[in-house]
């Protein structure tokens, strides 16, 4: 807990000077070994005083350089990756346990031998690593590769993150829209096949429906009428990435890259020959995100047309009908009709009054009854009683009377009535 909590400082504390530091480049190769063998080769040249982690250093301090192949398909690992370069194991100060690194006196190497099947000509992925030196560590990050089977150059992977650094300061200096989305219907027997379709720009990437959203916003789909469509099945496809995003504390998250459409393909029965709704998404790169964008969408099952709606201009006049002119009128037209029409009496007449007046009467009259059931009044009626019929000079009747108008005064002089 106490290395975590340390990491959690340093990498908050030097976050500025990560998006200046840069001492760590990686590049890689391919070599054929023959028989549908390769040995591909991850290599780190650090900066001096910098040093990055063994993939088997213990994840209870820094990150682990980790590899990461996007499919594990097409090809078979050849026993597990083998580590070059001036390694060094011990106690490590700044996280308080024990660790394995490399020095950057050296190329920090990476061999991992593999068979490839027949048809394989492309290996691709991301490779994620941790960089500290003697006073900060910088955050993890992650560097994509992609190892061409027919080629064995060498490829310098800094070359590429230099180009998103370029395409992300260009971006800055204009409105930014790096998803563009499209929506095609097709159908297949009783069933209707939605498709929605993100192109992404290099560099930017959307999550998925199924991320968490403890970290970004997920993609979210809501139809106008969510009673009239029954969604049988939800498909995601495109280049899928999941793992801890330094964007949001590392949370962990799936997203779409953009070397390839994000595509979304919802199997549906629906009762209407239209379908309505919009589409929610957040954008990111490896810098900044935007804030969550929605888009208007509408399917026509009987012309068997999609696209996205634009929403209205209301600065137009012609299609606005609130513009009259340089003035917009913001009156309520269903509340003026009922000044025309009322909806109701709102001042009274002689029927709502005597209809008041009885219905005062009668609650007062209940009221009272319900008085005398009180622990404060119902033992004071026996001698209410005895007092009206106590008197032989008088009737009962006109003693009652004489206690009724005693009560009333009283009340009157006290403002109760």
């Amino acid at each position: 807990m106490r290395s975590i909590i340390f990491l959690a400082f340093f990498l908050s504390s030097f976050i500025s000077n990560a998006q200046l530091l840069d001492p760590v480049k990686w590049r890689y190769k391919v070599e054929s070994l023959g028989d549908n063998e390769y040995m591909l080769m991850f290599e780190a040249k650090m900066e001096e005083e910098w040093t990055v982690y063994s993939q088997y250093t213990s994840d209870d301090g820094p990150v682990p350089t980790s590899i990461t192949y996007e499919p594990e398909s097409g090809f078979k690992k050849l026993g597990d990756a083998e580590e070059f370069g001036n390694k060094k194991s011990g106690m490590d100060k700044l996280f308080g346990v024990k660790v394995t690194k490399f020095l950057g006196d050296q190329p920090f190497i990476i061999k991992q031998k593999i068979r490839a099947e027949e048809g394989t000509s492309v290996i691709s992925g991301y490779l994620t690593f941790m960089t500290c030196n003697d006073e900060m560590c910088l955050p993890p990050t992650d560097v994509d590769f992609n190892f061409n089977l027919s080629n064995t150059a060498t490829q310098d992977v800094s070359e590429i993150q230099k180009a998103d650094e370029e395409l992300a300061k260009a971006e800055e200096s204009k409105i930014l829209d790096p998803v563009k989305w499209s929506f095609d219907i097709r159908k297949e027997g009783n069933n209707y096949y939605l498709d929605y379709k993100a192109d992404i720009q290099e560099g930017w990437t959307v999550y998925s429906q199924n991320t968490s959203d403890d970290g970004p916003t997920p993609t979210l789909i809501e139809f106008e009428d969510p009673g009239s469509v029954q969604v049988l099945d939800n498909k995601e496809k495109g280049k899928k990435k999941q793992g801890p995003d330094p964007l949001f504390d590392n949370v962990e998250v799936i997203k779409f890259l953009d070397s390839k459409p994000y595509i979304i393909t919802q199997k549906i029965k629906s009762g209407t020959d239209k379908i309505t709704g919009y589409l929610t998404y957040m954008a990111c790169d490896h810098e900044k995100c935007l804030p969550p964008t929605y888009v208007d969408f509408e399917f026509d099952l009987a012309n068997m047309t999609a696209g996205e709606v634009a929403p209205p201009d209301l600065t137009d006049a012609a299609s606005n009908p609130f513009i009259e002119g340089d003035f917009v009128d913001q009156k309520i037209t269903s509340l003026g009709e009922t000044y025309i029409e009322p909806l109701g009496d709102c001042i009274g007449g002689e029927e709502s009054e005597t209809k008041s007046m009885w219905m005062s009467f009668i609650f007062g009259f209940l009221g009272g009854l319900l008085a005398l059931l009180t622990p404060c009044v119902f033992p004071m009626i026996p001698l209410t009683v005895s007092f009206i019929t106590k008197d032989t000079k008088r009737k009962g009747w006109v003693n009652g009377l004489i206690y009724a108008a005693s009560i009333i005064v009283i009340y009157v002089a006290l403002g109760l009535l």
